[in-house]
């Protein structure tokens, strides 16, 4: 829902937005393990999850009475919540021969509700100054932001145990027998199953982020040709945490894990080589601040891809520096062509990583020392007008990326490069190189469409395919090897048609995953068949929708 109110030099704006959800997921795993007992499992998972955001949204612009002076201010506090109201996770040891026990070994049944609320604070404020410099139009830009982000977590963990001289295979596999009448524990006989809470503290944490910034641009022209953009941003960010760790051995009672005083310059130059061809060169300074799931103790268990995620309290702020060189032309009806070429410098780059070398199932962030990423980028936008003016509304986008990413590996005790030669197949002529990529860095981007519109008879169409290449999904360790996402080839068809004397109702019709392609995960190692660490087969998808604009 949303209000607006006008003056002659005023705009006022306020916008209500609540967005809730729920999902039903269940997960049916097989697994073989021999890292601390040779077991095989029969794993049953059910979970219900549901999530809200409410947000509230005030803004307003004034502007001089001659237009040259202009400022927008917004407030906006949001409430989110993520409510995991029913997680059931029951584990069977298959013997064979149809028969399934319970034990300590595979872990005992256990249910957990989860619970996630933040509330955030934002609010800005912008000015704008026009004025003249060098006989040209120029502007003038400041303003300042803060926001207070603040997060509770929790989790209530129930397990059941057996009482008693109770026959686990009696189950016969069946999680919903377990607190059957007849297998339910009473006082009477002493024996059956209960269920015990089992307080998590390193699951329970209140965390709370604060963001002061400040800023200045100004943009301007030099003669008829060049144009340059120079900006600099002062933040300050502050991070506390209350929680404590599994074993208790840190407690942490709002305490200030991060403190950073940052100044982020900006500069962009445009230099236009003739009407609709430009050359602009930009660098800038950005960072990549840990999330509050990053920066806790927390332990998060996901049962449908059988992960485990591990918090870092002492995972640091990522610093990036970034280079653009790019030509652009711009042509009748939309149609451009661009190349860019781009190099960015990492410095404490947070990685996804496995925890340990016990179990290739728990992941966790750390940062690594530096890292480096180049290459280049191709765009361009065609409409088929030039083959025939019956094919003027058929264009074709495409957008293409070739990037190489490069980290060096830490030396010393203990340290990546070590265990990977410690664990390495000398003996098959396997070479551990010092330099690996950039963990979550694609070595390449393709996204292309095929759009139609005629918005004379109100017909929209559109074919749209994008990959991206191999990619380290999480950073091995010792014996564990490294995880790649695998390219998933995405291609997907929408077509619609407005109807009606005014056009104010549309039918529209959309396929997903034409292909029927996999999203798949697997582990990579020298001279090793790949194995599976997650994959999913979402199938296709239909979807038909009706809209009417009133």
């Amino acid at each position: 829902a949303g209000l607006s109110f006008k003056t002659d030099k005023s705009k006022y704006k306020l916008n209500l937005l609540h967005i809730q959800n729920g999902e039903s997921e269940a997960a049916l795993f097989n697994q073989s393990t021999d890292i601390s007992n040779n077991i095989d499992v029969v794993k049953n998972g059910l979970s219900y999850t549901q999530r809200s955001m409410s947000n509230l949204l005030l803004s307003g612009k004034h502007t001089s009475e001659d237009a040259s002076f202009t400022t927008e201010w917004k407030v906006s506090p949001t409430l989110s919540k993520a409510e995991d109201k029913d997680v059931r996770i029951t584990t069977f040891i298959d013997k064979g021969d149809g028969v399934y026990s319970i034990s300590s070994d595979s872990g005992f049944p256990q249910r957990l509700w989860r619970d996630l609320e933040e509330v955030d604070l934002v609010g800005k404020v912008d000015f704008a100054k026009k004025y003249d410099l060098f006989n040209n139009n120029s502007t003038l830009k400041f303003g300042s932001l803060y926001s207070n982000k603040h997060r509770k977590y929790s989790i209530s963990n129930f397990i059941t145990y057996k009482n008693g001289n109770i026959n686990t295979e009696d189950l016969n596999g069946d999680p919903n027998a377990i607190l059957s009448e007849e297998y339910i524990y009473t006082a009477e006989n002493n024996t059956g199953y209960y269920i015990k809470g089992n307080y998590q503290p390193a699951n329970t944490f209140d965390a709370t982020q604060n963001t002061g910034a400040i800023y200045l641009s100004n943009e301007f022209k030099i003669g008829k040709k060049f144009r340059s953009i120079l900006g600099v941003r002062m933040e300050k960010f502050d991070s506390y945490l209350t929680g404590q760790n599994y074993n208790k051995t840190e407690v942490y009672d709002n305490k200030k894990t991060i403190d950073k005083l940052d100044f982020f310059p900006s500069t962009n130059f445009i230099y236009e080589l003739k009407d609709g061809m430009n050359l602009r060169l930009s660098y800038a300074r950005t960072t990549a601040r840990p999330s509050f799931k990053e920066l806790s103790p927390v332990q998060i268990y996901d049962i449908i891809t059988d992960l485990t995620f591990l918090g870092n309290p002492n995972v640091n702020p990522s610093y990036i520096h970034n280079i653009d060189l790019r030509y652009e032309f711009y042509g009748k009806n939309a149609q451009m062509f661009a190349v860019s070429g781009f190099y960015k410098n990492f410095k404490d780059p947070i990685e996804i990583v496995a925890y340990n070398n016990l179990d290739p199932k728990q992941i966790t962030p750390r940062n690594t020392a530096s890292a480096d990423v180049y290459g280049v980028e191709f765009e361009g936008r065609k409409n088929f007008g030039f083959i025939s003016e019956g094919l003027k509304n058929l264009s074709l986008k495409v957008n293409v990326s070739l990037i190489e990413s490069k980290i060096e590996m830490g030396k010393g005790p203990g340290q990546e490069y070590e265990s990977r030669v410690e664990f390495a197949r000398t003996e098959e002529g396997e070479k551990i190189k010092d330099t690996r990529p950039l963990q979550g860095q694609s070595p390449f981007l393709i996204n292309t469409s095929l759009n139609y519109k005629n918005n004379d008879i109100g017909l929209e169409s559109g074919l749209f395919y994008n990959v991206q290449g191999k990619t380290l999904e999480v950073v091995g360790l010792a014996q564990n090897p490294d995880v790649y996402t695998q390219p998933f080839h995405s291609l997907s068809f929408n077509i619609s048609k407005k109807i009606g004397k005014e056009k104010r109702s549309k039918l529209s019709f959309k396929v997903n995953n034409i292909l029927d392609d996999d999203r798949e995960s697997l582990y990579e190692s020298f001279h090793a068949s790949k194995q599976v660490f997650k994959l999913r087969s979402p199938g296709r998808s239909f979807s038909i929708g009706y809209s009417l604009d009133l």
